[in-house]
């Protein structure tokens, strides 16, 4: 599989220290109903340990991402980012504007980009804190980000028990 838009090179970040996940670059598979190659993983640390975003490149050449956290998959099949930083200094069960809409958060706090490796997408700056809240957007799962320059948007929902099928 062949990513059909363009990547540029942010740098180098340190290894990351493999856990107990299924998945690893290369590894392939099928999530909403597309066919994927594990092409990249940014690894994000918070007060509770760490997740993992796998970029993931579907069998139609788009990207799309798993998100991982304490064993529980989520995939996102929209990602949108915009210059500029968001106040995500809120509590959860308050409502952030962002993208011309709301965002519901369930859950607020502050993230930094400890690794990555692959191909990978992220604005946000290694080793650099920022804010994020989780919650609800139009009635999808969203993750928002709110890095120095950029903020980033991911959409899509979480995974039940034999949506992720592993190859």
């Amino acid at each position: 599989m062949a990513y059909q838009g363009s990547l540029e090179s942010l740098g180098q970040t340190a290894p990351i220290r493999e856990g107990n996940s299924a998945l690893h670059i290369g590894k392939q598979g099928e999530v909403l109903g597309r066919k994927f190659e594990v092409v990249g993983r940014v690894r994000y640390g918070y007060e509770d340990g760490y997740w993992d975003e796998w970029n993931v490149l579907l069998d139609t050449g788009a990207p799309a991402w798993i998100h991982e956290d304490e064993g529980e998959f989520s995939a996102f099949d929209r990602r949108h980012t915009a210059p500029g930083q968001l106040n995500l200094d809120v509590g959860a069960g308050s409502n952030v504007a962002a993208f011309g809409d709301q965002v519901f958060a369930t859950e607020v706090g502050r993230a930094r980009v400890v690794s990555g490796e692959g191909q990978i997408l992220s604005e946000l700056g290694l080793g650099k804190e920022f804010p994020y809240v989780d919650g609800l957007y139009k009635g999808a799962d969203a993750i928002l980000l709110s890095g120095e320059r950029h903020h980033i948007l991911f959409l899509g929902s979480a995974l039940e028990f034999g949506e992720l099928k592993l190859a």
